[in-house]
This record gives structure tokens, sequence and C-alpha cells, in this order.
């Protein structure tokens, strides 16, 4: 199965301010407040199916009050890490990978 560039690496615990690349995501939104990703689109490219959520976890992060759900999805025959950013005042919630470089 065709892959991106960005999701021909594994997933990886990195600086999550480095090496982001936000994309669109579809995803369910259940009546129990989960969110479960389905797809993802990067810019042209064809979208690709998230066979499996294997993990979920909400953590906080550096920005004043801030905090992102990271769910590591499998895409394909691989893994990888792709985040939801929570909305803050300023901003609306928004999904990205991390680039397999850092």
């Amino acid at each position: 199965m065709w892959q991106p560039d960005i999701l021909k690496s594994k997933p990886q615990d990195a600086d999550r301010e480095a090496g982001r690349e936000y994309v669109n995501v579809v995803a369910d939104y259940l009546p129990d407040g989960t969110v479960r990703p389905v797809s993802i689109k990067l810019n042209d490219e064809p979208a690709l199916d998230i066979t499996r959520v294997v993990s979920m976890i909400h953590m906080s992060t550096t920005k004043q009050d801030g905090a992102e759900t990271r769910y590591r999805v499998k895409i394909g025959d691989n893994e990888h890490y792709l985040f939801l950013e929570d909305a803050t005042k300023h901003t609306t919630p928004r999904w990205f990978i991390l680039d397999g470089d850092n």
C-alpha cells in the first residue's frame, strides 16, 4: 500500500513542537464523547484508512492550559502517532502527525 514519506517511519516519542504535519482527518464522534479517527489525508494525496486505533491517551502540553490526545493508529501494516490538539480560546482543534525524523 502506498504511503506518504511522513508515514513511512515508526512512531517515536519526540519533541511534539518540532516536525508537526497538520492533516485532515475524518473521525467518528461517539455519544460518550470519544473521538475515533477513521482516515487521514495529507495535502493532495489520497486518503489513507486507519485500520485500528491501538491506544489513546490524553496529555498535557507546554502551551498555556494546553492539552492534546495522542492516538497510536495502524495504517496498513504500520503504526503511527496521530495527535488531536484541544481547542483553546485562540484556536480550534487540529490534527497532526509527527515527521519521522523527529
